[in-house]
């Protein structure tokens, strides 16, 4: 969140685990979302909502210990017309 923030972007984090889907996104979210990014080690639940947005998926290693890195990568894939 901080790093996505740093650089200028809007973000909403939903979780998934155990006791199910948390802080779930709403269809607005999802519908103004430039870019979907799915930082699991597990299968996320209910991925039809996101059909028709860019899906961007890594480990959730990658997005905890290099959000930075992460969050440019993505910047830059989008600019040149991809996100995958």
């Amino acid at each position: 969140t901080e790093a996505a923030q740093n650089r200028g972007h809007t973000i909403h984090v939903e979780t998934q685990g155990n006791i199910g889907i948390e802080e779930e996104l709403s269809p607005q979210a999802i519908q103004n979302a430039d870019v979907i990014i799915l930082a699991a080690d597990i299968s996320v639940a209910k991925q039809e909502r996101f059909a028709g947005k860019p899906i961007v998926r890594v480990s959730s290693a990658v997005a905890i210990k290099q959000p930075e890195k992460l969050i440019v990568t993505i910047e830059h894939k989008l600019s040149q017309g991809c996100a995958s």
